[in-house]
Protein backbone atom coordinates (compact mmCIF):
# COMPACT_ATOMS: atom_id res chain seq x y z
CA UNK A 1 0.00 0.00 0.00
CA UNK A 2 1.32 3.54 -0.99
CA UNK A 3 2.48 5.93 1.61
CA UNK A 4 0.00 8.95 1.26
CA UNK A 5 1.85 11.44 3.72
CA UNK A 6 3.98 13.91 2.77
CA UNK A 7 7.21 13.96 4.49
CA UNK A 8 6.22 16.47 7.13
CA UNK A 9 3.28 14.36 8.23
CA UNK A 10 5.47 11.30 8.73
CA UNK A 11 8.05 12.83 10.35
CA UNK A 12 5.06 14.07 12.95
CA UNK A 13 4.18 10.39 13.11
CA UNK A 14 7.88 9.28 13.10
CA UNK A 15 8.05 12.24 16.56
CA UNK A 16 4.44 10.95 17.71
CA UNK A 17 5.66 7.08 17.96
CA UNK A 18 9.16 7.23 18.39
CA UNK A 19 9.80 10.07 20.46
CA UNK A 20 12.62 11.66 18.13
CA UNK A 21 12.53 13.00 14.96
CA UNK A 22 16.47 14.56 14.77
CA UNK A 23 16.64 17.18 11.64
CA UNK A 24 13.02 16.50 10.93
CA UNK A 25 11.01 18.80 8.50
CA UNK A 26 7.83 20.13 10.69
CA UNK A 27 7.48 23.80 8.86
CA UNK A 28 3.74 24.48 9.83
CA UNK A 29 3.34 21.81 12.12
CA UNK A 30 0.47 22.07 14.36
CA UNK A 31 1.38 21.19 18.11
CA UNK A 32 -0.99 23.40 19.97
CA UNK A 33 -1.60 22.03 23.32
CA UNK A 34 0.88 18.95 22.72
CA UNK A 35 2.81 17.19 25.09
CA UNK A 36 6.29 17.36 23.40
CA UNK A 37 8.03 16.60 26.95
CA UNK A 38 11.31 15.18 26.73
CA UNK A 39 11.06 14.64 23.00
CA UNK A 40 14.15 14.48 21.00
CA UNK A 41 13.78 17.76 18.65
CA UNK A 42 17.61 18.25 17.79
CA UNK A 43 18.47 20.24 14.83
CA UNK A 44 14.70 19.61 13.75
CA UNK A 45 13.09 22.56 11.76
CA UNK A 46 9.91 23.80 13.33
CA UNK A 47 9.73 27.19 11.33
CA UNK A 48 6.48 28.99 11.49
CA UNK A 49 5.36 26.14 13.76
CA UNK A 50 1.94 26.24 16.10
CA UNK A 51 3.50 25.32 19.71
CA UNK A 52 1.03 27.38 21.43
CA UNK A 53 0.56 26.16 24.91
CA UNK A 54 2.67 22.93 24.03
CA UNK A 55 4.26 21.31 26.56
CA UNK A 56 7.75 21.05 25.62
CA UNK A 57 9.60 20.87 29.33
CA UNK A 58 13.26 18.86 28.96
CA UNK A 59 13.11 18.58 25.39
CA UNK A 60 15.98 18.43 22.89
CA UNK A 61 15.75 21.35 20.75
CA UNK A 62 19.69 21.65 20.15
CA UNK A 63 20.28 23.36 17.04
CA UNK A 64 16.57 23.58 16.09
CA UNK A 65 14.86 25.91 14.17
CA UNK A 66 12.34 27.92 15.19
CA UNK A 67 11.87 31.24 13.22
CA UNK A 68 8.48 32.75 13.21
CA UNK A 69 7.50 29.71 15.36
CA UNK A 70 4.16 30.18 17.88
CA UNK A 71 5.38 29.51 21.49
CA UNK A 72 3.13 31.67 23.45
CA UNK A 73 1.84 29.89 27.08
CA UNK A 74 4.02 26.79 26.05
CA UNK A 75 6.45 25.17 28.68
CA UNK A 76 10.29 25.30 27.99
CA UNK A 77 11.24 24.43 31.67
CA UNK A 78 14.38 22.42 31.50
CA UNK A 79 14.55 22.12 27.79
CA UNK A 80 17.68 21.67 26.21
CA UNK A 81 18.07 24.68 23.34
CA UNK A 82 21.15 25.67 23.01
CA UNK A 83 22.39 27.40 19.34
CA UNK A 84 18.87 27.38 18.30
CA UNK A 85 17.35 29.52 16.14
CA UNK A 86 14.06 31.76 17.33
CA UNK A 87 14.06 34.32 15.62
CA UNK A 88 10.96 36.30 15.33
CA UNK A 89 9.66 33.77 17.47
CA UNK A 90 6.55 34.59 20.18
CA UNK A 91 7.09 33.52 23.34
CA UNK A 92 4.20 35.51 25.09
CA UNK A 93 3.58 33.76 28.52
CA UNK A 94 5.96 30.91 28.21
CA UNK A 95 8.12 29.44 30.81
CA UNK A 96 12.05 28.57 30.21
CA UNK A 97 12.79 27.69 34.10
CA UNK A 98 16.09 26.78 34.34
CA UNK A 99 16.14 25.65 30.26
CA UNK A 100 19.81 25.92 28.53
CA UNK A 101 19.58 28.64 25.67
CA UNK A 102 23.21 29.70 25.89
CA UNK A 103 24.30 30.80 22.16
CA UNK A 104 21.04 31.26 20.55
CA UNK A 105 19.88 33.59 17.98
CA UNK A 106 16.66 35.39 18.98
CA UNK A 107 16.31 38.20 16.68
CA UNK A 108 13.28 40.27 16.76
CA UNK A 109 11.81 37.39 19.29
CA UNK A 110 9.31 38.28 21.48
CA UNK A 111 9.45 37.77 25.38
CA UNK A 112 6.59 39.68 26.86
CA UNK A 113 6.06 38.45 30.30
CA UNK A 114 8.01 35.34 29.83
CA UNK A 115 9.29 33.70 32.81
CA UNK A 116 13.40 33.30 32.34
CA UNK A 117 14.26 32.60 36.03
CA UNK A 118 17.49 30.40 35.76
CA UNK A 119 17.84 29.79 32.25
CA UNK A 120 21.00 30.00 30.82
CA UNK A 121 21.26 32.76 27.74
CA UNK A 122 25.31 32.48 27.32
CA UNK A 123 26.41 34.29 24.70
CA UNK A 124 22.87 34.26 23.29
CA UNK A 125 21.85 36.99 20.48
CA UNK A 126 18.71 39.02 21.33
CA UNK A 127 19.09 41.77 18.07
CA UNK A 128 15.88 43.60 18.23
CA UNK A 129 14.06 41.64 20.72
CA UNK A 130 11.17 42.45 22.97
CA UNK A 131 11.56 41.99 26.73
CA UNK A 132 8.10 43.55 28.39
CA UNK A 133 6.92 42.34 32.03
CA UNK A 134 9.25 40.11 32.71
CA UNK A 135 10.99 39.30 36.45
CA UNK A 136 14.21 37.56 35.59
CA UNK A 137 15.80 35.69 38.78
CA UNK A 138 19.14 34.01 38.78
CA UNK A 139 19.57 33.91 34.83
CA UNK A 140 22.80 33.95 33.35
CA UNK A 141 23.22 36.71 29.92
CA UNK A 142 26.95 36.84 30.51
CA UNK A 143 28.05 37.68 26.83
CA UNK A 144 24.93 37.84 25.92
CA UNK A 145 24.10 40.30 22.82
CA UNK A 146 20.88 42.67 23.39
CA UNK A 147 21.61 44.93 20.46
CA UNK A 148 18.17 47.66 19.56
CA UNK A 149 16.41 45.15 22.19
CA UNK A 150 13.46 46.49 23.96
CA UNK A 151 13.11 46.38 27.55
CA UNK A 152 10.50 47.82 29.27
CA UNK A 153 9.10 46.85 33.01
CA UNK A 154 11.97 44.51 33.67
CA UNK A 155 13.25 43.43 36.46
CA UNK A 156 16.47 41.43 36.59
CA UNK A 157 17.65 40.00 40.21
CA UNK A 158 20.77 38.24 41.32
CA UNK A 159 21.79 37.50 37.65
CA UNK A 160 24.66 37.75 35.15
CA UNK A 161 25.21 40.15 32.42
CA UNK A 162 28.65 40.56 32.46
CA UNK A 163 29.94 41.61 29.14
CA UNK A 164 26.34 42.01 27.96
CA UNK A 165 25.93 44.63 24.81
CA UNK A 166 22.83 46.88 25.04
CA UNK A 167 24.32 49.03 21.74
CA UNK A 168 21.20 50.58 20.91
CA UNK A 169 19.01 49.08 23.42
CA UNK A 170 15.83 51.48 25.14
CA UNK A 171 15.78 50.52 28.51
CA UNK A 172 13.16 52.06 29.90
CA UNK A 173 11.56 51.13 33.32
CA UNK A 174 14.05 48.04 34.00
CA UNK A 175 15.62 47.83 37.59
CA UNK A 176 18.70 45.45 37.93
CA UNK A 177 18.98 44.24 41.63
CA UNK A 178 22.30 42.22 42.98
CA UNK A 179 23.25 41.66 39.27
CA UNK A 180 26.54 41.94 37.48
CA UNK A 181 27.11 44.14 34.78
CA UNK A 182 30.72 44.39 34.66
CA UNK A 183 32.24 44.92 31.39
CA UNK A 184 28.65 45.62 29.59
CA UNK A 185 28.14 47.95 26.99
CA UNK A 186 25.80 50.77 26.81
CA UNK A 187 27.00 52.34 23.51
CA UNK A 188 24.23 54.84 21.86
CA UNK A 189 21.31 53.14 23.99
CA UNK A 190 18.85 55.54 25.78
CA UNK A 191 18.16 54.41 29.80
CA UNK A 192 14.85 56.33 30.93
CA UNK A 193 13.35 55.67 34.52
CA UNK A 194 15.36 52.36 35.52
CA UNK A 195 18.07 51.60 38.14
CA UNK A 196 20.97 49.77 38.76
CA UNK A 197 21.05 50.13 42.78
CA UNK A 198 23.19 47.24 44.03
CA UNK A 199 24.45 45.98 41.25
CA UNK A 200 28.03 45.92 40.12
CA UNK A 201 29.02 48.41 37.14
CA UNK A 202 32.59 47.94 36.59
CA UNK A 203 33.80 48.93 33.39
CA UNK A 204 30.75 49.49 32.20
CA UNK A 205 30.47 52.16 29.54
CA UNK A 206 27.29 53.74 30.64
CA UNK A 207 29.08 57.06 29.82
CA UNK A 208 28.30 56.10 25.78
CA UNK A 209 24.92 55.73 26.42
CA UNK A 210 22.70 58.35 23.96
CA UNK A 211 20.61 59.44 27.02
CA UNK A 212 20.12 58.42 30.42
CA UNK A 213 16.68 59.93 32.23
CA UNK A 214 15.64 59.38 36.07
CA UNK A 215 17.60 56.42 36.75
CA UNK A 216 19.68 55.58 39.78
CA UNK A 217 23.14 54.29 39.75
CA UNK A 218 24.95 53.19 42.87
CA UNK A 219 26.78 56.48 42.91
CA UNK A 220 23.69 58.44 42.83
CA UNK A 221 20.84 59.70 40.17
CA UNK A 222 20.90 61.04 36.52
CA UNK A 223 18.30 63.07 35.91
CA UNK A 224 16.78 64.37 32.77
Amino acid sequence: MPNLLNSGEQDEKRLEFTGSCVRCSLEYANFAGKDLSNKNLKGANLSNANLKGANLSGADLTYAILKNANLSNANLDNAQVRNANFDYANLYNASLVSADFAYIGDDNASFVGTNLSGADFRGAHFGGAMFENNEIRNANFGGAYFGGAYFWDCTFINSNLKGASFTKALVGSTYFYNSNLDDAGFKWSKILNSSFINSSLKNTNIDQANQICNTLFPWGKIEC
